[in-house]
């Protein structure tokens, strides 16, 4: 082997080697991608698992949460539905949903007529739908029993008023029928003021007597008017707040077992309802005056606090309606005149003694 031999040789073999140390480090480059690639891969699979639970662990919470959509167009019905709510709050928030504005939403609950309470889950999943003017405590009941809302303390009070409330109104409606029948109320007044104009008056009672229950019990026989539906929801939203039953011109109707008591005090709260939008009790007009004078106001007055009173007041049965507000119909009108003298001395202030009552407002 020449000289020349020996130098190519040894070119080669570093050639080799060179391309061999290349080649190793080539490998040990694709290693290190792909294991940076694997690494990579692992974290991104990482997080997709993560947010994938993520999204099923919201998806999960809010199938058990929930919502009630409000379907909304300026008409009367979405108006009375409204007033309702505002008297009588769902235990759920409310998103209402413009009909006229957002048309995706109407299209997707197929929503044809109105009003229309849909109550669905935060996903958006459809669960129960009312259908027209619909009482909230209806709603709200449903909501409680099913799981949908915890129901408060006191709604387990309210319903057990609501029983009550509807056992008050069978026994209302069935003495209606009967009385009106007979035309005879079963009880007969103590008697009559010596003034000739008020005594006319008192002697209407049993005209009115009757018609005061004949409005308060019609729920009983599903044909009462929207005014009574929406007193009487009043009625049921003022017993509920506790803080009302130490108001010092209605703690009386709560407890006491006075009829006379009940009567002077029933007519006190009846003269405020129908005398509290006078603006200037030392000028009162004719036309106000006779506003408080007028029988229908009277009655309608007379009969709400009467019907609180058996509701509420443990000692006056529903026998007794006749009688509390027979006796204060009397009432009533021989004092007028007097009460009226008293507030005109006590002057504009005299709304402050009947703040927060029933018929405040």
């Amino acid at each position: 082997m020449d000289i020349f031999d020996i130098l190519f040789g040894n070119k080669k073999e570093k050639e080799r080697l060179q391309k061999e140390r290349l080649a190793e480090q080539e490998r040990q480059r694709q290693a290190e991608e792909r294991k940076i690639a694997e690494e990579r891969e692992k974290r991104l699979s990482e997080n997709r698992r993560k947010e994938a639970e993520r999204k099923a662990k919201i998806e999960a919470e809010n199938s058990k949460k929930y919502q009630i959509l409000d379907f909304y167009l300026d008409c009367s019905y979405c108006k009375e539905q409204a007033d309702k709510l505002q008297v009588i709050p769902l235990a759920l928030p409310i998103k209402r949903v413009d009909v006229e504005v957002d048309e995706d939403i109407v299209q997707k609950y197929h929503v044809n007529n109105l009003p229309k309470l849909i109550l669905v889950d935060l996903n958006g999943k459809e669960i129960k739908r009312w259908k027209g003017i619909t009482n909230p405590i209806e709603i709200n009941n449903y909501l409680y029993d099913n799981g949908y809302a915890e129901r408060p303390k006191y709604a387990h009070q309210q319903k057990s008023s609501d029983d009550k409330f509807k056992q008050i109104d069978l026994k209302l409606a069935s003495q209606f029928t009967v009385e009106s029948l007979s035309n005879d109320l079963g009880y007969t007044p103590s008697g009559y003021s010596d003034d000739f104009y008020v005594s006319e008056l008192q002697k209407q009672y049993m005209h009115y007597c009757l018609m005061a229950k004949s409005n308060l019990a019609m729920d009983a026989a599903g044909q009462a008017h929207p005014l009574m539906i929406a007193l009487k929801n009043h009625i049921k939203s003022y017993i509920a707040d506790s803080k009302n039953n130490s108001n010092k011109a209605m703690k009386y109707l709560y407890e006491s077992a006075e009829i006379d008591t009940l009567v002077q005090q029933i007519g006190m709260l009846s003269l405020h309802a129908n005398m509290k939008h006078v603006k200037d009790v030392a000028n009162i007009t004719p036309e106000e005056f006779h506003l408080a004078m007028e029988p229908e106001n009277v009655c309608l007055a007379i009969g709400l606090y009467t019907y609180f009173t058996i509701v509420t007041n443990k000692n006056i049965a529903v026998d007794k309606f006749n009688q509390l507000f027979v006796e204060t119909w009397l009432d009533y009108y021989e004092k007028i005149q007097p009460r009226w003298l008293m507030i005109k001395m006590r002057g504009n202030g005299w709304k402050d003694d009947f703040k927060g009552v029933l018929l405040d407002d």
